[in-house]
């Protein structure tokens, strides 16, 4: 089992599009990844019947995915080529 609170590379699959910086849509965003708490990232606690974690994609221009959104998460340390999928590097 992995230690998801430490970073590792990986692709997040979503359930739904998101917007990437560059004006694209996209389902999967791959980068350096690390899973806390959403509260300690947003500030306030999650509703009840909400995920209690988001997933911090990133470490300089980050974005941070609601556990409700996660599909699939693939640790992977390469960055995958295929277009559809949203790479932050740092």
């Amino acid at each position: 089992m992995v230690d998801l609170t430490k970073s590792v590379y990986g692709i997040v699959s979503l359930d739904d599009w998101i917007q990437g910086a560059d004006g694209n849509q996209y389902k999967a965003v791959w980068g350096l990844c690390q899973v806390k708490k959403a509260e300690d990232v947003i500030g306030c606690k999650a509703g009840s019947g909400q995920a209690n974690f988001v997933i911090v994609v990133g470490e300089k221009n980050s974005m941070v995915i609601p556990g409700c959104q996660v599909m699939a998460f693939e640790i992977n340390g390469n960055p995958p080529t295929n277009k559809s999928i949203l790479l932050i590097r740092e």
